[in-house]
């Protein structure tokens, strides 16, 4: 096991390759190892995976290492993300071990991890690797037990009951897939709210993702999506990652709102229900989007990227709700708080048949905001950091820039704004560009370039800022 497969957010790399399967015995051992120093008492953990095609193999190492720690196992089967934050909160459990990669492409695995009902990330990630590489585990005399619940019926019910004032309903919608860990919830759910207008797009379990990588906010994964949008004249598209904590939503036009589009959207439609609230929004949140927030009498805390960090800040503040630009959504109001695709897509469309009007309407009222969209510029995780350090170093020395380096970097100037990170899961920095206008848009662009080109291949750069 390489040591960089322990990130910020989870564990996770190419399998094989940064993620040894049968090291992964002794992860459930650090793991079980780390949650005894924080309670002695622990003796129930919840054990749920995706449908890639390593993760059975996974699971049992996984399973194995927690019982022979002492651990008493309850596996959920093959479910999504949200299924799994689920069983936390229902199961009688001490917290558990998600197996999946997420958004990654098909030759990635990994664990997401929680405890006490939070996620487990940055510094607690540390000290399970520390474990991992220096610690010794011996099997306890008292072997922990296998039992095997599945909790995904019970999830769709409770979905059900929520949004029974939707059943029924004409909605035109087609939602995507993409084979991933939502094809467990989403025909059959289609199917109790009697959605006859709904049409599916690769709505079965498939770990090769025949179709497409299972990573929406990457155009060329819903380019099928728009294509039949338009030949359907459907009113809107609906598209999931791989483990089913993320929604991406299209027009009717085919246009991708971004995350931090909806989170407006959601925050505005939740304000004329409760009034003012707290919410959290990360870094890359775009500037004319957090004007409009306060316009709206709405407290917004910037977090740093990653959603660990955005519920921690949702409890911190006793926020109602928490989005990123990479369209995770979480909702205090009326929920558990923690970030499910599903739930999500459920509040947009309540949110459209209450209003009785089309997505690409409510788009066309946000401000007006001339925005890039994220950029990924390929950088080996060594350098990465090091590019991001100094680029923020030379920026530091300007006056006429405010600098928020809680994540990498956020440039803000009386013309826009530039944001630059390195990613904590891939090799990449990534980058989102704001003007004022479409003239300081490139203005502040041509700024960054001229930042970047040093460490780039220039017509690399180049082509990659024009996107």
């Amino acid at each position: 096991m390489q040591a960089e497969t322990f990130k910020k957010y989870d564990i996770r790399g190419i399998v094989n390759k940064d993620l040894i399967i049968e090291d992964t015995y002794k992860v459930a051992q650090a793991i079980a190892h780390h949650f005894k120093q924080k309670n002695p008492n622990v003796t129930d953990l919840v054990v749920g995976m995706d449908g890639r095609i390593h993760s059975p193999a996974i699971k049992e190492q996984i399973c194995n290492g927690l019982r022979d720690s002492g651990i008493n196992v309850t596996f959920i089967g093959v479910c999504s993300t949200p299924i799994f934050y689920f069983a936390n909160e229902t199961l009688d459990a001490d917290g558990g071990i998600m197996i999946t990669a997420s958004h990654n492409p098909k030759i990635y695995n990994g664990l997401k991890i929680t405890f006490n009902k939070k996620s487990v990330f940055d510094a607690e990630i540390q000290a399970i690797k520390d474990l991992f590489f220096n610690g010794t585990f011996s099997k306890t005399l008292m072997r922990g037990s296998y039992n095997e619940k599945s909790v995904t019926d019970a999830y769709i019910q409770m979905l059900v009951n929520n949004f029974s004032h939707l059943k029924n309903k004409p909605i035109n919608a087609i939602i995507d897939c993409a084979h991933g860990a939502t094809a467990v919830v989403i025909p059959e759910l289609v199917k109790q709210m009697n959605w006859e207008n709904v049409k599916l797009m690769y709505a079965t379990i498939d770990g090769a993702f025949p179709a497409h990588e299972a990573d929406p906010t990457k155009p060329e994964n819903t380019k099928e999506l728009r294509q039949r949008i338009k030949e359907h004249n459907i009113n809107i598209g609906i598209s999931f990652d791989g483990d089913g904590d993320r929604m991406c939503a299209l027009t009717e036009n085919g246009t991708m709102m971004s995350g931090d589009e909806l989170t407006t959207i959601f925050c505005e439609a939740i304000k004329k229900e409760v009034g003012p609230f707290n919410l959290v929004s990360d870094i890359k949140c775009a500037s004319a989007l957090l004007k409009k927030l306060k316009e709206l009498d709405l407290t917004c805390t910037l977090t740093p990227c990653g959603i660990g960090f955005v519920r921690e800040a949702m409890r911190k503040t006793h926020a109602l709700f928490g989005g990123e630009l990479s369209c995770h959504f979480c909702f205090n109001d009326r929920y558990f708080g923690y970030d499910d695709g599903v739930y999500a897509m459920m509040r947009l469309f309540e949110l459209l048949d209450k209003q009785q009007t089309k997505l690409s309407t409510l788009y066309n009222q946000l401000p007006q905001r001339f925005c890039s969209p994220e950029l990924r510029l390929e950088s080996s995780h060594d350098k990465k950091w090091t590019i991001v350090k100094e680029i923020k170093n030379k920026l530091a020395q300007r006056d006429d820039i405010k600098l928020t380096t809680i994540d990498g970097i956020r440039a803000e100037t009386s013309y826009g704004c530039a944001t630059l990170r390195a990613s904590n899961t891939e090799p990449v920095i990534s980058t989102r560009f704001e003007g004022s206008n479409p003239s300081n848009l490139n203005k502040i662009i041509s700024e960054f370039y001229d930042l970047l080109v040093p460490y780039f291949d220039e017509s690399y750069i180049t082509n990659k800022l024009s996107e």
